[in-house]
């Protein structure tokens, strides 16, 4: 078969298989829970990114993600796991949400296992409207969200505070090397989160005593790796279910918007267009020089107004 025969057979279903890798407690190696992986081993075993760019580019991305969750849950509740065992399910931002009441099979496995849709933080920027709707969606729906890759583009960690995911996990690269200056850096955005949120560290790619303690040095409190198991077959014992701390709710502001904050605490004026424009550039220069990556919140009175050059800055 050629290869773009072998990634329409993957994105139709034909071979699918779900491997699990477990997911652990640092402190003691406790299983408590699992990711759920897509593979294609009859096919060859096409790489999953190619397979859902493939999915993506043929209009059948929000297929193959819920044929990827349903699978995994099919699997997960004929294993009988413990109450509350952790299960991680990679789902795609810009597909719309299975919901419990139209499926049945993700009911039951809510009221059985703990699940965490995860979300690939590589995909976050690019679709931020289908983004904050599907994570609205799984919220209301009483999941947890886990974030993936957290790391791997700095851009993205300006996102951390509006996604606000109960599990976050470490890039590989994070784990396995010590960090240069500029990863550093990405680290002190991340461990300042987990501070403020409560937020539960999981360090990927761990795979020898070395990452292990450079996980645990970051603060991380669940891992994965080689270390503990390779993706495969849902076996082993697992320990009792497993909970996440509970959030810190940050401060809300009051107020409809950022005017509202100000308008009775200083003096409102009128300026220029002119007078402005000037004034918007600095406030643009200052999120640049930022020493970790800002979200710009920006209102204008038209939509003509968003020029390309504003886009580009």
């Amino acid at each position: 078969m050629a290869d773009s025969a072998i990634l329409d057979a993957a994105v139709s279903g034909a071979g699918l298989t779900t491997a699990f890798q477990p997911i652990t407690v640092l402190a003691n190696g406790a299983v408590v829970g699992f990711e759920a992986l897509t593979r294609w081993p009859e096919l060859g075993d096409p790489d999953p990114e190619t397979v859902f760019a493939h999915a993506a580019a043929t209009c059948r991305l929000g297929a193959l993600d819920r044929m990827c969750i349903t699978a995994a849950l099919d699997v997960a509740l004929r294993r009988e796991l413990p109450q509350d065992t952790l299960l991680t399910l990679n789902c795609e931002p810009v597909g719309d949400h299975l919901d419990r009441a139209g499926n049945r099979l993700l009911a039951r496995a809510h009221e059985h296992l703990r699940l965490m849709f995860e979300l690939t933080e590589r995909s976050l920027l690019k679709h931020p409207r289908a983004l904050l709707r599907k994570v609205a969606a799984l919220r209301a729906d009483g999941f947890g969200i886990a974030l993936d890759d957290v790391g791997a583009h700095p851009d993205s960690l300006a996102l951390l505070d509006v996604i606000c995911p109960d599990i976050v996990k470490l890039d590989v690269h994070l784990v396995q090397s010590h960090p240069s200056d500029d990863q550093a850096r990405i680290l002190a955005a991340v461990l300042a989160h987990i501070e403020r949120t409560g937020a539960v560290l999981l360090a990927e790619g761990i795979e020898s005593d070395e990452h292990l303690e450079q996980a645990l040095s970051l603060g991380a409190t669940l891992g994965q790796g080689f270390k503990f198991g390779r993706p495969g077959p849902l076996r082993g014992p697992v320990s009792a279910g497993w909970s996440p701390p509970p959030m810190k709710h940050p401060v809300q502001p009051t107020g409809d918007s950022p005017f509202d904050l100000i308008a009775d605490k200083v003096p409102v004026r009128t300026a220029l267009k002119a007078t402005l424009i000037p004034f918007s550039r600095q406030i643009e220069a200052q999120a640049r020089l930022a020493p970790d990556p800002p979200m710009v919140m920006a209102s204008l009175q038209l939509a003509e107004h968003f020029t390309g050059s504003t886009s580009a800055r």
